[in-house]
């Protein structure tokens, strides 16, 4: 049968796209100056990838995905700004690392902020100058860095015990 046929038994063994030429059955080929291509329910034009399903993958100064998007694997995100820009952020982790990476004496405080529009920002973490945690409140965001000045706030507890502190 024609499927049995080798593929260096043809007379044209090989497919040249502008001066790239692919041998049938290869992999791993790389082909540069492709401006539309079809394949297989993806779309190449220019510099973007759309699926069948008419999500799109935009190329040049960033990657852009409209559309769902699902990573099976580990990602590393390496920069110095990671932005999620969502409704609601669903965490399996039971731990979360802040800070990872600091060595020798800490410096600056470290924490949870929360944003509220025309009032101050909310806080809960760790205030590094007075050794101590602290909940409060302030002018400061998520990218403010140090000693944040923080006015403490009034923790609000449903207490069926006994409470020891300060």
């Amino acid at each position: 049968t024609l499927s049995n046929i080798g593929n260096s038994s043809l007379t044209n063994s090989a497919i040249t796209i502008g001066t790239t030429s692919i041998s049938l059955g290869a992999s791993n080929t790389t082909i540069a100056g492709i401006s539309n291509l079809t394949a297989g329910g993806i779309n190449i034009t220019g510099n973007s990838i759309t699926s069948a399903d008419s999500s799109i993958i935009e190329m040049g100064e960033g990657l852009s995905v409209t559309g769902n998007l699902t990573v099976s694997g580990n990602m590393t995100v390496s920069g110095t700004t990671t932005t999620l820009e969502t409704t609601n952020s669903v965490i399996s982790d039971k731990l979360i690392e802040l800070a990872n990476g600091t060595s020798g004496t800490p410096s600056g405080d470290i924490g949870i902020v929360g944003e509220r529009g025309s009032s101050n920002n909310t806080f809960i973490g760790f205030d590094e100058s007075a050794d101590k945690f602290i909940v409060g409140t302030g002018s400061f965001t998520g990218s403010t860095t140090g000693d944040l000045t923080i006015s403490t706030g009034t923790l609000v507890a449903n207490l069926q015990g006994n409470v020891t502190g300060d």
